[in-house]
């Protein structure tokens, strides 16, 4: 029996007005986190005891070499959220059209849904492992003497301020999940055949975003964790040096073991500290460092079971991440015959007319400083399709006009115009493979197909292993994606 449909497009719209203030808010709370551990590589140290604390940490975080942590988890959630306001606002549109052309004589245009939300750029925050291999002044006193262990050289102050950043991340995420259930209530009372799927792909965006804020508590405790066992150490190994200090006799020796010591004095102590002495002093303090090594290998191991729970959220939201919103209605009204013969079928035509080898795919967008537009123009197909060629790649308008096909002329007032170029260009980016290209000029259109559909499309794709973005000017190119 089919279901009743009871539907007020305005409610559904509002719907997707929350999430997108979802998106916003979460997407806050993740650069925000980026902003600060961008500051902090190398904050673990160069130890042996940072480098089994980042082994576990860094996997967790997320942001580099392929990994698919917290940061990536949350980057997820943060586009998800994206999605279904998009998602939403798609629906609201074909109810409100299917309303508008059910009546006779309906002189009002098809509805439009508002621009996109803008492509959210995954963080990629450096490795915690790392930084300088400074030790204090007086350690080469003892150096020779603690079993080849390394003086633990984190930073606590920047490992502090990762702890603090990562609750703070915690606490945006948590409040976009809370804004994400006050939207709840208006799917509710909706009633139509893709209201309970909506429901259910808004459910599991805010468990993602609630799931995110939990690998945040992990990262920041196990930041924490880890400056406490590195002040711990160092505060071992300086009482053991303060006692070595407290036994030589002669007072000038004792006020140069004293912390701080100058490199004069350290010298004089291992010339007046007999070496068996140092010996016993050095053990000491080896045995203090693989003790602060163990406890930082401790403090890093529930990161292992939070990554885990990163990557499966990841895995559970990309059927959302790959939908794209579809408008029915407005496809169909007033649309000229190319248009709609060029629309019919569109899916089936154009996935093998743009059909790409891997690494040949260009992108483009925008003008450059001057004011030209880096696409087609009325002498060719334009700067893009140029620097294209000379890398052996191909455009979309590259790839139409090879197989003569006669797409509908672009016009941004023009929603079904626009419709088609959406849709032609997201099979395009859902198509391509391995290292994607886009020449994307310095002045960008607000709501531009790149930014609100190809990029978004493309970071989708698990074909795709890198995205980079080439200055038409100055041939610059920055990557901007990775996987």
């Amino acid at each position: 029996m089919a279901m009743t449909q009871d539907v007020d497009p305005r409610v559904i719209k509002q719907a997707g007005d929350a999430w997108r203030e979802v998106h916003e808010e979460a997407a806050a709370a993740v650069n925000q986190l980026a902003s600060v551990l961008n500051a902090s590589a190398g904050m673990a140290g160069s130890d042996n005891g940072a480098h089994a604390w980042a082994s576990k940490y860094d996997p967790l975080c997320g942001g580099h070499n392929g990994a698919g942590g917290v940061m990536e988890a949350a980057s997820a959630a943060v586009m998800a959220a994206g999605q279904v306001s998009e998602l939403l606002h798609a629906t609201a549109v074909n109810h409100a059209n299917g309303d508008q052309q059910s009546a006779i004589n309906n002189p009002h245009a098809p509805a439009v849904p508002p621009a996109g939300v803008p492509a959210f750029r995954p963080p990629a925050p450096p490795s915690a492992e790392g930084g300088h291999g400074d030790v204090p002044g007086w350690w080469h006193t003892i150096q020779a003497y603690v079993q080849g262990e390394l003086w633990p050289n984190g930073h606590q102050d920047q490992l502090h301020s990762a702890a603090q950043a990562w609750r703070k991340a915690a606490a945006g995420l948590r409040a976009a999940a809370f804004r994400a259930n006050s939207a709840a209530p208006y799917l509710a009372n909706q009633k139509s055949p893709e209201i309970p799927a909506a429901i259910a792909n808004c459910n599991k965006v805010r468990d993602a975003i609630t799931s995110a804020a939990e690998g945040c508590d992990v990262a920041a405790k196990a930041c924490d964790d880890y400056a406490s066992a590195i002040d711990q150490a160092h505060h071992k190994i300086i009482h053991e040096m303060e006692v070595l200090g407290a036994t030589v006799a002669v007072t000038e020796i004792v006020a140069a073991v004293l912390i701080p010591f100058t490199a004069g004095a350290s010298e004089a102590v291992s010339k007046v500290v007999d070496v068996s002495r140092l010996t016993a002093v050095g053990a000491r303090i080896a045995n203090i460092i693989r003790e602060f090594r163990a406890a930082a290998e401790l403090s890093s191991l529930p990161t292992v079971s939070a990554a885990g729970a990163a990557a499966r959220s990841i895995g559970e939201l990309a059927p959302i991440l790959s939908a794209r919103a579809t408008l029915f209605t407005a496809e169909g009204a007033g649309q000229s015959a190319v248009v709609e013969g060029a629309a019919k079928g569109i899916d089936e035509d154009l996935m093998a007319v743009l059909k790409t080898d891997k690494d040949t795919a260009f992108f483009w967008s925008g003008r450059t400083s001057a004011g030209q537009g880096v696409g087609p123009n009325q002498s060719g197909l334009g700067i893009a399709a140029d620097i294209a060629g000379q890398h052996g790649g191909v455009t979309l308008e590259s790839l139409l006009a090879r197989a003569g096909v006669k797409a509908p002329e672009w016009d941004a007032n023009n929603p079904t115009s626009v419709s088609w170029w959406k849709k032609a260009s997201e099979i395009y980016a859902s198509g391509v493979s391995g290292e994607v290209r886009a020449v994307i000029g310095s002045d960008l259109r607000p709501g531009n197909i790149w930014q609100n559909i190809e990029l978004k499309a493309l970071m989708g794709n698990p074909a795709v292993t890198r995205i980079v973005e080439i200055n038409p000017e100055t041939g610059a190119e920055t990557v901007v994606f990775s996987r």
